[in-house]
């Protein structure tokens, strides 16, 4: 078995363990009382992204747009420490919530082949990532 392949499927379980931990906190919390079907759809999305990047990066793995589309499914689980009963652990939730949209603004500019030019391209980037790190600020 590859390296790459051996890392692939760490990070497939890793998503996997993710996931879990992320329904197991939102589940549990005091916080918030979610319905049974956001708690699916955000289940859905974490994986759908993080699955479909670690497939995209086995079969090309010159090609960055896989663990781009890794990257956004792992943010979007941590985005459940917003529902955390902890206060440093929502503190960190409030902190890292919305790093998945910067995530997801990377991936898309650099669609289809993973890189980012420099000019217009890397301008949105840097504003996508600015955002994704000034949003929790601004609420």
């Amino acid at each position: 078995m590859s390296g790459l392949r051996r890392a692939l499927i760490g990070l497939a379980v890793a998503g996997l363990a993710l996931g879990l931990a992320a329904l197991a906190l939102v589940t549990t919390s005091d916080r918030e009382d979610d319905s049974a079907a956001w708690i699916a759809l955000a289940l859905a999305l974490g994986w759908g992204f993080a699955g479909a990047g670690i497939f995209a990066w086995w079969r090309r793995p010159e090609n960055r747009t896989g663990p781009l589309m890794t990257l956004v499914g792992f943010m979007w689980f941590l985005g459940a420490l917003r529902s955390a009963d902890a206060a440093w652990a929502y503190t960190l939730g409030l902190l890292v919530g919305a790093l998945w949209l910067g995530a997801l603004v990377h991936m898309l500019v650099a669609f289809p082949t993973g890189r980012v030019q420099p000019g217009l391209e890397r301008g949105v980037l840097i504003l996508g990532w600015a955002a994704s790190v000034a949003f929790p600020f601004l609420a």
